[in-house]
């Protein structure tokens, strides 16, 4: 290659000391021809001058060839090279003398300003939506102590590929459910009558067919099941609307509770709600540690996390929310892995280093961890996991503090100035589920004394669990199931036998615009809707004109259309910032940067060995870190002196 300026550069950087105010001017010459941009060795040689502060690039017209139509233009390579430098320089500069006829250097120019307009309309929408926001330094966002801006939320929804992918995940999970609770319902069911309660949500019609063979007759069950769906942090809406769409894709019929503590967001709910007819959501305008559910739910649904997974404290919430979920229900996400990786990046840690001075609200910035579209930026090794947390955490006594160390191998000569943190979440895994499941079942028989899994599921915190009884010539269970509401005391009103619900038609749920009003208690909003299970009276407050008639459908796997090949190629759905594995076109979630107290320099092939802490106490979380090699470091923000984030 040529010679190493970055060398050169480096050295001089040394000289200057603490001074910031100068920058890069880099000249191209011939021997950059011979740069492999394929190979690891030639992409980190110019790569790394992302983050220098480069604002020139000089370019001798000598470089440029004819093309056949005899305009000047750029080998490949040289076109390439510009297309890694041009975003992070302001200014190129033409030298030698004009080869043209008129000694015009306007083509030149021209074709400049096409290599880099060329590269613009190459990005997607997400893209230039978020343009305005590299190397800007955000502060993480404290979820449970601030409640988020209408701008905040806007942002986060137009990103359509997470929620596209959170779809797909209910999806997968509203089959596997939904085939499950078919099977653990017939095993409770009794014969000999038309219409018999089963567990919540399921209604069983018995009817009699000739039997061709021996001339007797011969009953068979139709079980129609209504999943129930709990999304925590419902912000505006979008997991809610995702759910629903869900449910319409495959003809399950779900109900769905939206917990939501910001008093702003939950108007925009209550108005979603009746503008788009979601007669079957159920909106709780209230802490999700706090809730009291009227019933456990199938699929517990959050998008929680921040960008290192776990640093908008999912955890912490997720485990005081896993109380609403049946003990073989499913979380959305199941779980989430951190990453970290060595980056350089002169520009942000610098600017990290100004939040030191007096007049700033941060008493020490590179004590902080911030949010930020790397731009000017250059991850000299490949990220590695860190921390995993799982949901629902059945542990017996919950610790969500951690400790990883990782080694990283330097691929070239480089100035760290921090650590890059990205996060990896697997949504729903059929594979990880089964593996649950196989697990749990041997562990949970003997605490359930015999019970189905339907009978454990069918437990509220709300209302005691029915005595069980013996349905006479069936060795079966037949079970009645009652419905209480919980007053402003906290107590429970009278207990009312439970009606059971109306099956959704063969074409799915629908809405009706009778059913549209809203009725407000003081912690929730409940959609009036022709099931009384959603009504805390049993339904007396209702509309009742659709429920007369409780005809279940015809066939079993009539309300289910045929998806045995709907996702198939997706059993797994993940979500990812991770630069090896990032989900393709997602721009929900920036990284992290975590500074060094001083930067450090490596060699090419050093060892970089990275000690990160996850610290908590009664009123906060913060992490802590240091670097053992190639040099010792002191461990930043002890404490979560400088920054933390709290419950």
């Amino acid at each position: 290659y040529c010679k190493d300026g970055w060398l050169v550069w480096d050295g001089f950087r040394q000289n200057l000391g603490d001074f910031t105010r100068f920058f890069v001017a880099l000249e191209l010459t011939s021997e950059c021809e011979d740069i492999d941009l394929d190979s690891a060795e030639g992409n980190a040689f110019v790569r790394r001058w992302c983050a220098e502060p480069v604002k020139l690039i000089i370019l001798p017209v000598s470089l440029f060839i004819n093309n056949n139509a005899g305009f000047p233009v750029l080998s490949r390579t040289m076109q390439r090279l510009l297309s890694i430098l041009l975003p992070h320089c302001a200014q190129i500069v033409l030298t030698g003398k004009s080869t043209r006829d008129d000694h015009s250097y306007t083509l030149y120019a021209q074709y400049l300003r096409y290599l880099k307009n060329k590269d613009i309309q190459t990005l997607t929408e997400a893209e230039k939506h978020v343009l305005g926001y590299e190397d800007t330094l955000q502060a993480p966002l404290q979820p449970l102590m601030d409640n988020l801006e209408a701008q905040t939320y806007e942002t986060f929804e137009r990103d359509p590929t997470k929620y596209i992918q959170y779809e797909k995940a209910i999806t997968r999970a509203l089959l596997m459910l939904y085939e499950k609770r078919l099977m653990e319902n017939s095993l409770i069911y009794g014969t000999g009558s038309p219409h018999r309660k089963s567990a919540k949500g399921a209604i069983v019609s018995t009817s009699n067919h000739d039997s061709a063979q021996d001339g007797g007759s011969e009953e068979s069950v139709i079980v129609t099941t209504t999943l129930v769906l709990t999304v925590v942090g419902a912000g505006r809406g979008p997991l809610v609307a995702a759910a629903l769409s869900a449910s319409s894709l495959t003809n399950i019929p779900i109900r769905v509770y939206a917990i939501e503590k910001n008093a702003n967001a939950v108007i925009t709910l209550r108005n979603r709600a009746i503008t788009e007819f979601w007669s079957n959501v159920t909106i709780v305008s209230t802490d999700m540690r706090d809730w009291v559910p009227p019933e456990l739910c199938d699929i517990l649904v959050s998008e929680l996390l921040g960008s290192f997974g776990d640093n908008e404290l999912s955890p912490e919430c997720l485990d005081g929310a896993q109380k609403c979920l049946k003990h073989d229900g499913v979380s959305i996400p199941h779980n989430y892995t951190s990453f970290i990786a060595p980056i350089a990046t002169s520009k942000l840690w610098n600017t990290a280093k100004a939040f030191n001075s007096s007049n700033s609200t941060i008493s020490n910035g590179l004590d902080t961890a911030y949010v930020v579209r790397f731009k000017s930026a250059y991850q000299f090794a490949t990220a590695q996991s860190l921390f995993v947390f799982e949901h629902p955490n059945r542990d017996k006594k919950i610790d969500n503090t951690r400790y990883g160390s990782r080694s990283f191998i330097s691929e070239t000569d480089m100035v760290m100035h921090g650590i890059a943190g990205f996060f990896e979440s697997v949504l729903y895994s059929k594979e990880l589920l089964d593996q649950r499941d196989g697990k749990s079942s041997g562990e949970n028989r003997s605490s359930l004394d015999g019970q189905s899994a339907c009978d454990y599921d069918d437990f509220t915190p709300t209302s005691p669990r029915s005595p069980r009884t013996p349905v006479r010539g069936t060795g079966s269970v037949k079970k009645e199931f009652f419905e209480g509401s919980v007053d402003n005391s906290g107590r429970d009103s009278a207990l009312k036998p439970r009606a059971p619900p109306v099956p959704p038609p063969p074409g799915g749920l629908t809405s009706s615009n009778s059913n549209n009003n809203v009725s407000t208690t003081e912690n929730s909003d409940k959609i009036a809707t022709s099931d009384p299970v959603f009504d805390e009276n049993n339904g007396e407050n209702c509309d009742r004109t659709h429920m007369a008639e409780e005809v279940p459908p015809k066939s079993s796997t009539e309300h289910v259309v045929d998806t045995n090949k709907l996702y198939a190629e997706e059993d797994t759905v993940m979500l990812s910032i991770v630069p090896q594995t990032h989900t393709e076109g997602m721009q929900s979630w920036f990284p992290l940067f975590i500074p060094l107290a001083q930067p450090i320099r490596v060699k090419k092939g050093d060892t970089i060995t990275i000690h990160i802490w996850r610290c908590a106490d009664a009123r906060k979380v913060w992490y802590e870190w240091c670097l053992s090699s190639p040099v010792r470091t002191p461990v930043q923000n002890s404490g979560g002196k400088a920054y933390s984030v709290g419950l």
